[in-house]
């Protein structure tokens, strides 16, 4: 499912117009920030599987993957509808009987240079 509001519009046209020539968005989430998300030591973005309604926008080659504990270079577009210029690495982590997507790798570099968009209780 595709959240709808008036940043996923403009997002989801980002993705399918002329910046990007992307197809339709298989999965668009908000999540709020905390200040877990946005410490350095920590370096990722925690997405647990339980909240999200789909794993759908996975092919079966990345689900594998993952579940192989292999890492998958993803990208992200940052809240100024950028695509930013380093690339995350998308891992499944299982820790007391959660399981979640984690981005990692370069999420705190991501989190400085959008410091401004990027505050604990932000929406993103």
């Amino acid at each position: 499912p595709v959240v709808k509001n008036e940043v996923t519009e403009r997002l989801q046209k980002f993705i399918t117009g002329d910046e990007m020539n992307g197809s339709e968005p298989k999965l668009i989430i908000q999540k709020v920030l905390y200040m877990s998300d946005l410490k350095q030591d920590q370096n990722r973005l925690d997405l647990p599987l339980k909240k999200l309604e789909t794993e759908d926008f996975l092919t079966i080659e990345e689900k594998l993957a993952l579940e192989n504990e292999y890492e998958i270079e993803v990208r992200l577009v940052g809240p100024t509808l950028k695509m930013y210029k380093e690339p995350m690495r998308l891992v499944i982590q299982n820790v007391t009987n959660t399981r979640k997507l984690v981005l990692k790798t370069n999420w705190y570099r991501f989190v400085e240079d959008n410091k401004e968009h990027l505050k604990e209780l932000s929406k993103i």
